[in-house]
């Protein structure tokens, strides 16, 4: 079976309960839209856990992207660590499971580097493209006129995101942070998109059209992981506080 999931926030026990409901075993497949540090209590550990799996794979989120950010330079501490972040927690687990460990920092910081920002696969005839957020606006309509595209036209998301991933600053990776033109009902994309970023209002996997949001709010009052089979499209949840 193929599974996907995102913004685990450091609920570390929550995701271990997802994996027992769907009994994951090593001929399933677990896509995993970034996000599992900070706001939690467990993101460092969830890290160290999900490395060990060759069929978890894991995208970029904006919450790695920090935590990148910060093991290149330390001088972003403050910027991660701030409340709106959550990469408080993150910070006191990692230095609590690891302390001054630089081979560990230089390892984890190897990783996330590579952790790629898009995956696009094929389930039962079904085409998915996977990411964590979005693309923002303004670089929608730099991408549409640089290409001679209509806004109207159906959106091949792989040459979309390749040009926008071409055109980025990597330390600030507005795909990571935007969901962007996403929202908007107009938008016509190709195949069907997976994303995660913004916790939807019902706490539970959304759709529209063939856009699916599946960040549940894991770090919100009520909150909750999310899990979606694209072999049958069955919805999986645990509560994670």
């Amino acid at each position: 079976m193929i599974y996907v999931i995102s913004d685990l926030h450091g609920y570390y026990y929550s995701f271990l309960k997802i994996l027992e409901k769907i009994r994951f075993v090593e001929t399933d497949i677990l896509y995993i839209l970034g996000d599992l540090i900070d706001r939690g209590p467990n993101g460092i550990k969830l890290i160290d856990y999900c490395r060990r799996f060759s069929n978890m794979i894991i995208l970029k989120g904006n919450h790695e992207n920090m935590l990148e950010r910060y093991l290149r330079d330390k001088n972003t501490k403050e910027i991660w660590a701030q409340n709106r972040s959550g990469g408080h927690a993150t910070l006191k687990e990692l230095y609590a499971l690891h302390g001054e460990d630089l081979k560990y920092e230089q390892q984890l910081l190897d990783w996330v580097e590579k952790l790629p920002l898009y995956v696009e696969i094929t389930v039962l005839e079904r085409t998915y493209f996977l990411t964590h957020a979005g693309i923002g606006e303004e670089l929608f309509l730099n991408y549409c006129k640089c290409n001679q595209y209509k806004r109207a036209h159906q959106i091949d998301l792989v040459n979309l995101f390749d040009w926008v991933i071409q055109h980025l600053d990597s330390d600030k990776n507005k795909i990571l942070w935007d969901k962007g033109i996403f929202q908007l009902k107009e938008i016509n994309v190709k195949d069907n998109l997976i994303i995660g970023h913004t916790p939807t209002e019902e706490m539970k996997i959304m759709r529209s059209k063939n856009i699916f949001n599946i960040d549940c709010g894991s770090y919100k009052k009520g909150g909750r992981l999310g899990c979606l089979c694209l072999d049958t499209l069955q919805e999986i949840y645990t509560s994670c506080n």
